[in-house]
């Protein structure tokens, strides 16, 4: 952490440790930041709980994931995100401050200075805008993509006729 950051941030760390080295290790870093808060083990249910205290989230991963989970269940709990360029959390969001180059710590710590130092960051996070689509959201987005009709919505129930339903063609799957 530089040295201009000692004392500014407190870290919020809620996941599995299995060892008593990693659990040491984030406790070092105590003497860089405001507090730390170390949450080893919870349920789904106490995500919100846990989130209340959050100013923001950091999602920082490495590789290109295709759903963003921990990004999402921050903005839809109300905590704004810092994400980095790989994957599909950079997505939900519409504010470069709070995107920054994968695996650049230069990068990672702009971004952070950017945010604290501005006092409408988060205003202005929320102010661009997130994008977390339902599923029927995602699909329509889809389809107008590739420019497809929209499926034809079927009945619940089938009326009752005395013929029989037509049959949906069947594949046979051939030995590769």
């Amino acid at each position: 952490m530089p040295t201009d950051l000692h004392g500014k941030l407190s870290l919020t760390f809620a996941g599995k440790i299995e060892n008593e080295i990693d659990l040491n290790r984030l406790r070092s870093l105590e003497r860089y930041l405001s507090g730390i808060t170390i949450v080893k083990q919870y349920t789904h249910a106490d995500i919100p709980l846990i989130l209340s205290t959050i100013d923001i989230g950091v999602v920082p991963p490495l590789w290109y994931d295709a759903l963003p989970q921990v990004a999402i269940e921050f903005v839809c709990n109300g905590v704004p995100i810092l994400v980095s360029d790989k994957g599909g959390q950079k997505e939900i969001i519409n504010h470069d401050d709070f995107v920054f180059t994968g695996g650049d710590i230069q990068s990672f710590w702009n971004r952070i200075r950017k945010i604290l130092f501005n006092p409408n960051s988060i205003d202005e996070f929320w102010d661009a805008g997130v994008r977390v689509y339902s599923m029927e959201g995602h699909i329509d987005n889809l389809l107008s993509i590739y420019h497809v009709a929209p499926p034809a919505r079927l009945p619940t129930v089938l009326p009752s006729t005395s013929q029989s339903p037509p049959s949906l063609p069947r594949f046979e799957k051939k030995p590769i």
